[in-house]
């Protein structure tokens, strides 16, 4: 569905949205977390597997991604989005590194059709609670990037639009100078999303919806096209589980009586969580050991163009 600003993702996007050259903006807030403290309340609990990324995306961000992930004392798995967008590229970026180390993406659930529910910040139930946290209940723009490359993808509300030049930098090209500029990132955007097994229809919707739009999948064009795991790494946990593939489990799991498919939920996930362990360990401990290497050495970030 398309929704335009002034709809009800307006407060949350109208600020950031992706774009190219366009002027200095504060830079996301990206940090180790615990993920108790998102999913139980459990915020005195001190382990920090899980990353945040809040606010907009700009220039740096990936290599201060790089550091969080080097700096904790354990292995990360999921990787909470609450970003309205940002910079193109530094997004490509994030998200391939997630889909190296096989981060889990927990983006804003969709629980209403079109409208993203974060509930650390966002049920009325938890406002006094400790999982109340601040920031915007929101992943769009660049943030859909970052979602797509995750190995693992939540039943989420996420904003896609088509990126565009920062309107004060825009207008001081020639036409042909903009559509240059637009040209230069389009394809290596749709290389992307084909390497993290988006279907092309998005491609399609993405160019389709002006900057000033955004198109939030359905419930059932998420749950078909992008909930769980891409397909090549599903089919291989399907061998190591002996099990059917999300959708398959879930029509199973719906003509079971509660207690059995709760049962058959918690060893089906605890399966494929511990088949996947393994390699991202091993992932996680080969990136820092490249990391270590270059340990006092200060990147340097692309410039804009």
């Amino acid at each position: 569905m398309v929704l335009r600003v002034g709809a009800r993702w307006a407060a949350a996007v109208a600020v950031a949205w992706s774009f190219l050259g366009a002027s200095p903006a504060t830079a996301a807030t990206i940090q180790r977390v615990s993920p108790n403290c998102f999913q139980f309340a459990e915020c005195g609990d001190t382990s920090d597997h899980g990353i945040l990324i809040s606010g907009e995306i700009v220039k740096g961000d990936y290599y201060k991604f790089r550091a969080v992930l080097a700096e904790g004392r354990s292995v990360p798995r999921l990787l909470y989005l609450r970003s309205p967008g940002g910079d193109v590229s530094e997004a490509l970026q994030i998200g391939r590194l997630a889909r190296e180390l096989y981060l889990e993406a927990v983006a804003p659930a969709q629980i209403e059709e079109g409208k993203g529910v974060c509930f650390e910040n966002d049920a009325a139930t938890m406002r006094r609670s400790g999982r109340r946290r601040p920031g915007p209940c929101v992943c769009a723009s660049a943030c859909f990037f970052i979602y797509a490359g995750a190995v693992r993808r939540n039943e989420a509300a996420v904003g896609i639009h088509r990126f565009y030049i920062d309107p004060s930098t825009n207008a001081k090209l020639t036409l042909q100078e903009s559509i240059s500029r637009m040209r230069a990132v389009r394809q290596p955007v749709i290389d992307y999303l084909r390497e993290m097994g988006v279907p092309g229809k998005y491609v399609d919707i993405m160019f389709a919806t002006s900057s000033r739009e955004l198109y939030v999948p359905t419930t059932a064009e998420i749950r078909a096209d992008f909930l769980g795991y891409p397909p090549e790494i599903m089919e291989w946990l399907m061998a190591q589980c002996k099990t059917g593939s999300d959708r398959e489990a879930a029509e199973v799991l719906e003509k079971k009586g509660l207690l059995s498919a709760l049962n058959n939920t918690w060893e089906r996930t605890g399966c494929l969580a511990d088949a996947m362990a393994g390699d991202r360990v091993a992932r996680y401990r080969q990136f820092r050991q490249s990391y270590d290497q270059f340990e006092g050495f200060e990147p340097v970030s692309p410039k804009a163009e």
